[in-house]
């Protein structure tokens, strides 16, 4: 099939796939991928994540680490990793995972970024996740106490509109709970997320859910948890065309326990933001 074709069929199946659509798309994916389209390998780690094919989603992941060029934000790599520390999690084989990607990463081709990455993805894989130095966060940024953050916070809030005067008009009032919300994530301030946590205001998006539902998960509340993902998978949307699902509900541990097969492909099948 000529390229301009492929991309077209391979567009529109994400398209599809984005709508729920997944099983009939599928195989448009696969095939491009074959064909040698990097952007479809890329896209084949986000659906193999979600099918629980892990020994599948090997190749395509290497072919996403080594054509990083390709894609408009670092999301896509982070995410591949993501899923190939998930991988290993999932199938027991460190060894044999960690073998593959040593032998068909270029790792020297990439920036010190990804290399410092993968660096720390490949400790992981040896330690068999037994290890305290997790991949994410790359950089670990000094903390403030949860005194000191529950502080920060609360002046922040007493001093909203001293800091963001515009947020004293009534008619600003949907703005002003996306501030005070993005304030309680930034100082970590749990208990303050969840109660201002509102998905009808169109400033609590996606990243806000998932935030809520970490706290759920940590709290020994999986069907909170559970439920917040499940009705607010619709609000994410793709940073990068690849991306074709969203990658913490199946690549943190705290969601392991609910999302079962069927979890997954309740997701897959839910129409998302395009």
């Amino acid at each position: 099939m000529p390229k301009a074709k492929t991309n077209r069929a391979l567009n529109k199946a994400r398209v599809n796939i984005l709508n729920g659509e997944y099983e009939q798309e599928l195989l448009v994916v696969e095939q491009a991928a074959q064909a040698g389209d990097v952007t479809a390998s890329a896209s084949l780690v986000y659906l193999y994540s979600y099918l629980g094919r892990w020994k599948d989603l090997l190749e395509p992941a290497v072919a996403t680490l080594n054509e990083i060029e390709v894609y408009f934000t670092a999301n896509v790599f982070d995410e591949t990793v993501m899923a190939l520390a998930t991988a290993a999690q999932k199938t027991g084989d460190w060894a044999g995972i960690l073998s593959y990607l040593q032998k068909n990463i270029k790792i020297k081709t990439l920036h010190n970024r990804e290399q410092k990455v993968l660096k720390k993805l490949f400790t992981y894989l040896k330690a068999k996740g037994k290890t305290e130095d997790k991949v994410f966060p790359i950089v670990d940024m000094p903390e403030s106490s949860p005194a000191e953050k529950a502080a920060h916070y609360r002046n922040a809030v007493d001093n909203v509109f001293e800091y963001k005067p515009k947020l004293k008009d009534p008619k600003k009032k949907v703005e002003l709970e996306g501030h005070l919300l993005a304030l309680a994530i930034a100082f970590d301030q749990d208990d303050e997320i969840v109660r201002r946590f509102n998905p009808k205001n169109m400033y609590h998006g996606y990243e806000e859910a998932i935030r809520v539902a970490r706290i759920h998960a940590k709290n020994n509340k999986p069907d909170l948890a559970w439920e917040i993902i499940r009705d607010n998978v619709q609000r994410w949307w793709p940073v990068d065309r690849v991306q074709l699902m969203p990658m913490e509900p199946i690549s943190e541990d705290c969601f392991a326990d609910f999302m079962t097969e069927e979890n997954c492909l309740k997701l897959l099948k839910t129409p998302k933001k395009k």
